[in-house]
């Protein structure tokens, strides 16, 4: 699998998407969207229960798998893999899922966020320690992507 590009082709098949929030969220054990329009080579699988988001709140259910897009600060686009759960409220970005599975392209991640300026950043590095950084910035005490997100061009 494919987990970094930066191609002059590969921006003819995509499209910018800039607004949609995306929360870094190193708590979670796997990274999961309700919008399926974010992941290329998107596939249904069998669903399986990933739990629950809240402790009263309705069990949680994959239903398929693709990758999304996330430009890096030097302009190269790195695939993340994700679960397509419809009933989630928001994309969740997994750090350590990103590197699980990265087949080995990514063994360690750092994170930094200044909580004066609510900016910050977060780092994916693999054994020769050369990394790839995306923009965070702060919201409400959370961190999302500053960057710019890309969706599967609708022919």
């Amino acid at each position: 699998m494919e987990h970094c590009r930066s191609d002059e082709a590969h921006a003819a098949a995509t499209q910018v998407l800039g607004s949609k929030p995306v929360q870094s969220d190193q708590g979670a054990n796997i990274s999961i969207t309700p919008d399926q329009y974010l992941l290329h080579d998107y596939t249904p699988i069998t669903p399986f229960c990933i739990g629950h988001a809240s402790a009263d709140g309705p069990l949680l259910q994959a239903v398929g798998r693709g990758k999304m897009e996330l430009t890096t600060t030097s302009g190269l686009t790195l695939y993340t893999p994700m679960y397509y759960v419809p009933s989630c409220t928001g994309t969740l970005l997994s750090p350590d899922f990103m590197c699980l599975e990265s087949e080995g392209r990514y063994r360690s991640f750092r994170i930094h966020g200044d909580v004066v300026t609510g900016h910050g950043t977060i780092d994916f590095c693999d054994d020769l320690r050369e990394c790839h950084q995306i923009r965070l910035t702060r919201s409400n005490g959370l961190w999302y992507l500053a960057n710019n997100l890309m969706v599967p061009q609708i022919t």
